[in-house]
């Protein structure tokens, strides 16, 4: 049996008393939020423990680079699936925290697949889709969050003490992606699912408020509002402006504002799109898709400028027909500008292209 000369090591330094209580309280700390993903990595390698614990230290002083070179080197360490959901997860957390969607994205759905799933890597994707305006994956993960919350058997010596706060903002979350997809049964069943487990998040009122308006439930509206007033004065004043919006039928997501597809002009985008077909085929047939989707995105949101974060777009191939979806992120307006563009495809370029909007983000289809 051949002896790890970095295990050895570090079981020398930890007879060290105040490195051992330095290493001590730093795990108790981060036990309290992530005891479900690290208690059961590097079970019998101290040397990664103490590696995977500094790494962790460094991200919450906001030292990710640091952060992500300790968990890097890690990998060389990983001997089972919890060692590497963890190594992934906290990879994860520290890009996310630095604001690398993407690579957060990768690592976070990695650590969700590897080992006994972990509720807060669904938490964070959930967040990352939301703020994107990716409402189907967000809410697929605030739900699958909050199902493993329920499932989650407690320790009673070591409570996990940001689950109830993580559940709250769960309810909140799911609450306002149903809202912005037109789900407005699901969102107030789960916001009526959030009051009964006793949380009152003042976004919970927001959510109620917009709800309310988009309902044309007036008075209902105000109320809520009222209630925000006192818990976030400073939240309230935006949502009343949304509310208000919705109400009188402004809000582009929730209404059909002709006004703004007035100077829509399908003829012109689809001349354009055949002077440049050719073009688009070689890109394609030379792996250049994202070249194309990125160019045809920028036309795309030139036309429809009320689209809130542009519009993202995938291309499949489906035999001789590429077929291109737009996303439109469920806003009304926006769906129903795209479909009449697509209605006036002309008949020559039908038959090698398809177009159509569709409600997921093009990034996942």
């Amino acid at each position: 049996m051949s002896i790890d000369p970095a295990v050895l090591l570090t079981e020398a330094l930890l007879r060290n008393e105040k490195l051992r209580n330095a290493y001590d309280t730093s795990l108790d700390i981060h036990r309290r939020l992530f005891a479900d993903v690290i208690d059961p990595a590097f079970v019998n390698d101290i040397a990664a423990r103490i590696e995977l614990i500094g790494a962790i230290n460094y991200i919450s002083r906001e030292s990710f680079d640091r952060a992500l070179r300790k968990l890097k080197r890690l990998k060389l360490r990983c001997k089972s699936p919890e060692d590497e959901r963890a190594r992934r997860f906290f990879l994860g957390l520290a890009y996310y925290l630095a604001g690398f969607w993407h690579e957060a994205v990768l690592r976070l759905s990695s650590s969700a697949t590897s080992g006994k799933p972990f509720y807060m890597s669904h938490v964070l994707l959930a967040r990352i889709f939301h703020g994107q305006r990716s409402y189907d994956p967000a809410l697929a993960n605030y739900l699958l969050a909050l199902k493993l919350t329920e499932e989650r058997t407690e320790d009673d010596k070591m409570p996990n003490l940001g689950l109830r706060r993580f559940t709250e903002s769960m309810y909140c979350g799911a609450a306002e992606c149903c809202l912005m997809m037109g789900c407005y049964d699901d969102a107030e069943w789960l916001l009526c699912e959030a009051e009964d487990s006793g949380y009152s998040d003042p976004h919970m009122y927001a959510i109620w408020a917009k709800l309310y308006a988009a309902t044309e439930r007036a008075g209902l509206a105000r109320e809520a509002l009222s209630k925000l007033r006192q818990l976030l004065p400073e939240l309230e004043a935006k949502t009343a402006y949304e509310v208000a919006e919705i109400a009188e039928g402004k809000n582009p997501r929730f209404s059909l504002r002709e006004d703004l597809l007035k100077g829509l002009d399908p003829d012109g985008f689809w001349e354009w799109f055949a002077d440049n077909e050719g073009r688009f085929l070689t890109l394609l047939r030379f792996g250049g898709t994202a070249l194309v989707s990125a160019e045809l995105s920028v036309r795309l949101t030139e036309l429809f400028t009320f689209a809130e974060s542009g519009i993202t777009l995938h291309i499949a191939h489906g035999g001789d027909v590429r077929k291109i979806y737009a996303a439109d992120s469920y806003m009304l307006t926006l769906s129903v500008g795209l479909s009449r563009l697509a209605d006036k495809m002309p008949p020559s370029l039908a038959e090698r292209w398809s177009f159509e909007s569709s409600h997921l983000d093009g990034r996942k289809l």
